[in-house]
């Protein structure tokens, strides 16, 4: 498997290219974005019924991204992150460094059962893998100092961005009552969007 890397100043702007270069309020921070095995994950795509007009707006132009609950929890233990693109399109998520060969060495085997059965499958749709990696180029002597690269990868939402409209409950259900509480205040907070647990009191 093949990766795409290019800098391009820290800035949410972008324009329709593969690699861009564009001019950011801050002269002293660039961003490396790396695309892992960019036209395995285009094809997939296309698979799954996204084009990659669209994909590229939920991405980069919806605003910023929606912290998902377990940041605070479990994700935050073990070094990961969530993320909803502000459509809810996509569920975005960082993962360690070293997971990244072992997802490339089982990306061929992934893509040849999605080719088959990318309309009928429950596993998850994986539409993209990145990294980032900011750099300062503020530093002393004009050397660049080198941020911390940050992989993650994009998946497709389970529900549709229009889901709160028809959606009345959510369950993440993990098979244990221990600590799987939604709190009374994340259900007056989001509503319909709040993320019910396995315990029973959750149940209506």
């Amino acid at each position: 498997m093949t990766r795409r890397s290019s800098s391009i100043p820290y800035t949410t702007k972008t324009s329709n290219s593969d690699e861009e270069n564009v001019k950011s309020g801050d002269n002293n921070k660039s961003a490396r974005i790396t695309a892992y095995a960019p036209k395995t994950f285009a094809n997939l795509r296309s698979k799954f019924g996204i084009s990659e007009s669209s994909f590229r707006t939920s991405i980069l132009n919806m605003g910023p991204y929606v912290s998902f609950q377990s940041n605070s929890k479990g994700a935050a233990r073990v070094g990961g992150f969530f993320f909803f693109t502000r459509d809810g399109a996509y569920m975005i998520k960082t993962i360690k460094k070293g997971e990244v060969k072992t997802f490339l060495s089982m990306l061929p085997k992934y893509y040849r059962h999605m080719k088959r059965n990318s309309r009928r499958s429950l596993l998850t749709r994986f539409c993209g893998m990145y990294s980032i990696q900011i750099d300062d180029t503020s530093g002393k002597h004009s050397k660049k100092s080198a941020g911390k690269e940050h992989v993650f990868v994009v998946m497709n939402s389970v529900f549709p961005a229009e889901g709160s409209k028809f959606i009345s409950e959510r369950y993440d259900l993990k098979g244990s009552t221990v600590g799987r509480e939604c709190s009374e205040e994340e259900k007056k907070k989001k509503g319909s969007n709040a993320v019910l647990k396995d315990n029973v009191s959750n149940m209506k």
